[in-house]
C-alpha cells in the first residue's frame, strides 16, 4: 500500500495506519522513521508495530541509537521474529547492497559510525574510484562510489549530456555509475554508506 503524505507526515495517523492495515513489510527513510519514535510513546510503537515481518531503511544512513531503537520497537517480545535492514538503493541500478540490523552488530559500532549497508548483491560491482584520477583507492582509503555490473541502468533516456557524465569508463573496470557518495572499503567488503564503514 502506498500511505498518502497527509498521513505520513503525521506521526500518530502514520502509526494508526500501520496498525489498522496490518502493515507487514516498511520501506522508510531514518529520518521519518526517527520522527515516529520521537513523537511517540514507547508501547503505542510496539502495538502498532505487532504485525511488522520486516522493515526496510533506505536513503539515509543508519545510525547505532535509530538500530537499537528501532529493534526495541519493532522486534519486542511481542514480535520477536520481525527483522531490520539496512538497504543502500539506487534507481541506476536498484538495491545495491543490504545488511541485517542485529544487537549484535549495533553493539560493535560507536555512535559516530553508520550502520553497514552490507555486501554488494550479485548483479552489482561495487568500486571506490578516487574522483581526480579515476584509478581506484587502496584499501581503506575513501573515495567516490562507482557501481558497475549486469545490473547497471543504460542512462538517462533523453539526456547523453547527463549519461555521459554519470556514467564514466574507468580503465580497467568498464562503464560505471558515479552515485556521488562517499565510502571506505575494510578487509571483508561489507560497505558503509555516508564515508563510514561497518566491519
Amino acid at each position: 500500500m502506498v500511505i498518502p503524505d497527509d498521513v505520513i507526515f503525521d506521526p500518530p495517523r502514520l502509526l494508526r495506519s500501520i496498525s489498522s492495515n496490518c502493515v507487514t513489510e516498511w520501506l522508510s527513510t531514518p529520518s521519518l522513521f526517527e520522527s515516529v519514535l520521537q513523537l511517540s510513546r514507547t508501547k503505542d510503537l510496539i502495538d502498532a508495530f505487532k504485525t511488522l515481518r520486516v522493515l526496510l531503511f533506505n536513503g539515509e544512513v543508519v545510525r547505532p541509537e535509530l538500530a537499537r531503537r528501532a529493534l526495541q520497537v519493532v522486534k519486542s517480545s511481542e514480535n520477536p521474529k520481525a527483522r531490520l535492514f539496512n538497504l543502500y538503493s539506487i534507481s541506476e541500478c536498484h538495491e545495491v547492497s543490504m545488511c541485517e540490523i542485529t544487537a549484535e552488530t549495533v553493539a560493535t559500532l560507536t555512535e559516530s559510525e553508520a550502520y553497514p549497508v552490507g555486501y554488494t548483491q550479485p548483479y552489482a560491482r561495487s568500486y571506490l574510484i578516487n574522483p581526480n584520477t579515476l584509478e581506484p583507492v587502496e584499501e581503506g582509503e575513501v573515495g567516490m562510489l562507482h557501481i558497475g555490473g549486469p545490473g547497471l541502468a543504460v542512462g538517462y533516456v533523453g539526456n547523453e549530456g547527463l549519461t555521459q557524465e554519470k556514467f564514466p569508463t574507468v580503465k580497467g573496470l568498464g562503464r560505471l555509475y558515479n552515485t556521488g557518495d562517499l565510502a571506505r572499503m575494510k578487509k571483508v567488503r561489507r560497505m558503509g554508506g555516508g564515508g563510514v564503514l561497518g566491519e
